[in-house]
């Protein structure tokens, strides 16, 4: 007992140096924060308006999310790529912001045109215009979290997203004061965010910034135009993971009832509070990947991404057993009993989170090795075969269980295809590979087979036992490797 809390403790204590670590804890409550408030609002709007006013809500915030992601034209990656290599960087950073900004003015007339051409519903309509606004502050939003992490200081992120997300949270609050309408409600929040966006910025770049010089500031048509040239693969790297799903639920609005909305939104609300570990942890990973692939160092490289892997896998495992174990009883308390149907819709969607860590961490490193041009079309026959498999498995099975598999199927595809990219680069081998998938397969099968016959508890907690254990030792590699290879693959 004694080594085992020693070893414990030299791997924390390794750990608490590691700025790598520590960027990735900052930018994982930041988010953690922001989404569970944000859960918590939309939780309220589902207890205080009728289904229908919901799913309007819904499906108006789904089309402006959908505009939103290709209106930052993806090219956080590319700032955070450049950033380090840049010397001016305040005036550098004011560029980016201005070209955020006007890109979002373009593209939130792109939001009107797409809402009135889809949906004949006055208040879909108005809501959209009222929640486009959104793309302005999301874009100047992803701009201060993409300065934080190229400079390593996501708890900058962290207190910029508490002030929103609390903020959205006492807009909800107002409800149960006053009951006010859902276009009320709508025009509130952008309010909330209007008052606090050059807060944001102030914050976000510690002083440096502030939103009088964004708006002054003027980059040039030839500057924009060639930079949007030169990255344009970054649009579709940095929209497709949006469109996924915005895609579904506007497919499931025009196919299926306003309630079916209503629950794939309720499940992916869910999805994405568990998919925020991988995402941030991959955002202040990605730096140490480009670090280490301009390097050279190959060798380093390929253990840093086989340690982070397992952990990945690890947490996929946990998260998926929890949602099947005890869906059926937090989310009907959470959301109200009229949305029990969703926990079947949440069961399918977490097949998806099973392979999803996995694939946003391969897409990273294949980015930093400078492949940026196969991720996209990696992308692209992802979201194809989820798009068609949406429309040619509602026009044969008009049920929600449909989308859910074409997006664990599409993302399955994509998981492949960068396999034979990293196998190829010799990143890793099509044995570590097929080990993967028939470790998940079997996992799915047995679980599934513990809880019909020993109920949902215990195979959750010998899942929990088994991840710890498997984390442990990952970690525990992970210290090695900084002491004998590669020092600064932990420590940074």
């Amino acid at each position: 007992m004694d080594f085992l809390m020693s070893r414990l403790h030299n791997i924390y204590a390794k750990l608490l140096r590691s700025e790598l670590l520590l960027n990735s804890l900052w930018g994982v409550s930041a988010n953690l924060i922001q989404t569970g408030l944000t859960s918590a609002f939309f939780v309220i709007l589902a207890h205080k308006f009728a289904a229908d006013s919901f799913a309007q809500f819904l499906i108006a915030n789904t089309v402006y999310q959908l505009v939103a992601a290709f209106s930052s034209m993806g090219l956080s990656q590319w700032f955070i790529r450049e950033y380090t290599n840049i010397e001016s960087k305040v005036s550098f950073t004011i560029d980016y912001f201005k070209i955020q900004l006007i890109l979002s003015v373009g593209f939130y007339v792109v939001n009107a045109v797409i809402s009135y051409g889809l949906y004949n519903s006055v208040d879909v309509r108005i809501l959209s215009l009222i929640l486009g606004v959104n793309i302005l502050f999301d874009n100047l939003g992803n701009a201060i979290k993409s300065l934080n992490i190229a400079e390593l200081q996501q708890r900058k992120t962290a207190m910029v997203l508490l002030i929103d997300s609390a903020l959205k949270l006492v807009v909800g609050g107002v409800l149960f004061v006053y009951p006010l309408s859902i276009i009320s409600v709508a025009a509130l929040l952008v309010a909330a965010r209007l008052i606090t966006i050059n807060l944001f910025i102030r914050i976000g770049s510690a002083g440096s910034i502030a939103f009088v010089e964004v708006w002054r500031r003027k980059p040039g048509w030839k500057y924009l135009r060639r930079l949007l040239i030169d990255n344009w693969y970054f649009v579709v790297i940095g929209s497709v993971s949006v469109v996924y799903w915005s895609t579904a639920n506007i497919i499931i609005s025009k196919m299926l009832a306003l309630k079916d909305v209503a629950n794939y939104e309720i499940s992916f609300k869910i999805f994405s509070i568990a998919i925020l570990l991988p995402i941030v942890a991959s955002g202040s990973i990605f730096p140490r990947f480009v670090a280490l692939a301009k390097a050279g160092e190959v060798d380093k490289l390929r253990i840093l991404f086989r340690n982070i892997q397992g952990i990945y896998t690890a947490i996929s495992l946990l998260a998926y057993a929890f949602v099947v174990s005890f869906a059926q009883f937090w989310l009907p308390f959470i959301f109200g009993s009229a949305y029990a149907d969703a926990v079947v819709c949440i069961n399918l969607m977490f097949l998806t989170f099973l392979v999803f860590p996995a694939v946003l961490l391969q897409a990273n490193l294949i980015v930093a090795l400078n492949m940026e041009k196969m991720d996209m079309f990696f992308n692209l026959v992802s979201l194809f075969l989820n798009v068609a498999g949406c429309l040619l498995g509602l026009s044969l099975y008009r049920k929600l269980s449909v989308v859910n598999y074409s997006v664990a199927f599409s993302f399955l595809v994509f998981h492949l295809l960068q396999d034979a990219l990293l196998v190829k680069k010799q990143i890793t081998t099509w044995l570590s590979a097929a080990a993967y998938y028939a470790n998940l397969a079997a996992f799915i099968v047995l679980y599934h087979y513990a809880v019909q016959y020993a109920g949902p508890t215990v195979p959750f907690v010998i899942t929990g036992v088994g991840v710890v254990v498997i984390m442990l030792r990952k970690l525990n590699s992970g210290a090695k490797v900084k002491v004998l290879t590669a020092e600064q693959l932990v420590t940074h």
